[in-house]
């Protein structure tokens, strides 16, 4: 016989979530996956071999395009080639996976952006805003998205920014600095603007996607606080990338002229990353609103 303690065993670190072998068996393998709160495990399918998911909390599974909701006790069996997603929402999601054969090396990891286009293809009328660092590839999203979703309207601050004249070129030794007191009343203007436009949009029926890296609380309060009185889908997109490949491209972005690559600074990425609030914590700061942490859906794209 074999006894596992599970509190023994070390966790390998997978980006996106962490997991735990429990049991490496000549025919099966029991695999103990935790996704942070706001986390994804992305999009993929096992070439050889059939899955057996044992969820221990809720969350949210989309398999081949069709998007299910779980709870603790559920069980999921997939399919070899199966496409598969795993969202944890805004808490933590602990599961069991269980592989027949047990073959390590068998995960193809898909397009991010499909799993994502399906959803909102699919999705009813939607709200939801982006998070992430300067040159994780949250505009690139965003604008793939609005090529290929019906009736989706992407609201962005750059955009606003510009058309409020307070494009960066209009304000004297203005910096990206979150610390910053001028930073701070700028992007109460232009956030505030954003919900505005925001509403308009909905209310004429389509969905919005506010893109803009929401790396302070006081930047999500405000879009928690408009969700709260209102009743429609809501979704938080993470989107995440290595730092040399967020260095890359912000080193490119020099060289470039559009208004999605404004934010051509490495301390415009260091100051994000150091003084940003983590999106993570936000679920406990939910609670105080009505039901919201049970109302949006966490996504995470990892590029």
């Amino acid at each position: 016989m074999k006894f596992i303690k599970s509190k023994l065993i070390s966790k390998e670190d997978r980006g996106e979530y962490s997991i735990k072998r429990l049991f490496d068996l000549k025919n099966a393998g029991f695999y103990e996956t935790t996704i942070p709160a706001m986390q994804t495990v992305p999009n993929h399918y096992h070439v050889n071999c059939e899955e057996v998911l044992y969820f221990r909390g809720s969350g949210q599974i989309q398999v081949e395009g069709v998007h299910y909701d779980v709870v603790a006790g559920d069980f999921i069996s997939l399919e070899k080639g199966e496409e598969h997603t795993i969202y944890a929402g805004t808490k933590d999601l602990k599961l069991i996976a269980i592989k027949f054969p047990n073959l390590k090396e068998d995960k193809v990891i898909t397009s991010e952006f499909n799993w994502i286009l399906s959803m909102f293809q699919k999705s009813p009328q939607f709200l939801a805003f982006t998070h992430g660092l300067t040159g994780t590839g949250k505009s690139t999203l965003t604008r793939y998205l609005e090529k290929h979703v019906e009736n989706l309207t992407i609201i962005h601050t750059a955009k606003t920014r510009l058309a409020m004249g307070l494009a960066l070129d209009d304000i004297n030794d203005y910096e990206f600095n979150l610390k910053d007191i001028e930073f701070q009343d700028v992007s109460y203007l232009i956030y505030k603007r954003m919900l505005e436009k925001a509403e308009i949009e909905l209310n004429m029926g389509n969905s919005v996607i506010l893109d803009g890296s929401f790396h302070s609380f006081w930047q999500r309060e405000k879009v928690y606080n408009f969700m709260e009185s209102r009743d429609f889908t809501y979704y938080t997109i993470h989107v995440q990338t290595p730092t040399e490949k967020a260095k890359q491209r912000i080193e490119a972005r020099r060289n470039l002229t559009d208004m999605f690559s404004e934010a051509s600074d490495w301390e415009t990425y260091l100051s994000l990353k150091n003084d940003g609030d983590d999106i993570r914590r936000d679920y406990m700061r939910l609670k105080a609103l009505r039901n919201l942490d049970d109302r949006i859906t966490g996504l995470s794209v990892y590029k």
